[in-house]
């Protein structure tokens, strides 16, 4: 995916915010520093920061026009959602086929505890930059945060899978894609009945079915989970046997009820 001219222009007014001194190690960080003409001639700084950027977008350079985005928004202080720039430019990042958001961690408050006295601290916030597809088959928001919401469900594992299947679905290597969804959803399964049943055990079929025996599945919802894991079985990591519109049901329709599973079974 190849960012829009609008993007690098947001990119360019904020980096040559940066003075001079900083600006240099900034572009060389984020690899876009073969066409900085460097401070010479008294150069303004958004002439400099154009000349490196508009040289990347040119050059096809898009891993160091992300990382100059992703070094502007995650700065000492990361840039504030609501600040009209930023909203630009996750406008505009969308439009190009990205995913640009912000995860915030919330302040510790000053408590007392058995150990004493526990100072507050300050929240955090980290932006995250993503693809939200391919070109021909972008993907939606749900897809590129399921991972963060099996992490937090205490499903590593899960996410890891997840995290694969993303990446290769995302990189044209559907097959692949295909057989990580297969161990996330069963993963997921597993890790929901032995919170829900009495059930234990190693499949993501016998679990699903533990869940329909203990009656906790509404009508419908164990057909559906089932026909899903069954169909996962099938046109896995094998060269040619997948193809963009099968890949893609799968992704979206797995995640879906994943996230659906997760919130049916907290």
């Amino acid at each position: 995916m190849a960012l829009s001219e609008s993007s690098v222009g947001i990119l360019i007014e904020r980096v040559g915010l940066w003075g001079h001194g900083d600006l240099g190690p900034f572009l060389m960080r984020a690899g876009v520093s073969k066409g900085d003409p460097g401070n010479v001639n008294g150069i303004s700084r958004i002439k400099r920061a154009g000349a490196a950027l508009s040289a990347a977008w040119r050059s096809k350079n898009e891993a160091g026009l992300i990382a100059c985005a992703l070094g502007i928004l995650n700065t000492a202080r990361p840039a504030d959602p609501a600040d009209q720039w930023v909203i630009d430019l996750v406008g505009q990042f969308r439009q190009d086929g990205y995913l640009v958001e912000h995860h915030d961690v919330d302040p510790v408050k000053p408590a007392w505890t058995s150990e004493g006295f526990v100072p507050g601290a300050e929240g955090s916030r980290t932006w995250t930059i993503e693809p939200l597809g391919s070109d021909e088959l972008p993907l939606p928001p749900q897809v590129g945060s399921l991972q963060r919401e099996l992490e937090s469900a205490g499903l590593a594992v899960a996410a890891n899978h997840f995290s694969q299947a993303y990446r290769a679905f995302t990189s044209g290597d559907l097959e692949a894609s295909n057989s990580q969804l297969r161990p996330t959803f069963e993963n997921v399964v597993i890790a929901i009945a032995a919170r829900a049943t009495t059930w234990r055990g190693t499949s993501g079929g016998a679990a699903i079915e533990a869940l329909n025996q203990a009656g906790l599945f509404e009508k419908g919802e164990y057909d559906y989970t089932m026909g899903l894991w069954r169909m996962s079985h099938k046109n896995g990591s094998h060269p040619g046997l997948s193809n963009e519109d099968e890949a893609l049901f799968r992704l979206t329709s797995v995640t879906a009820l994943i996230r659906f599973l997760l919130h049916r079974f907290p």
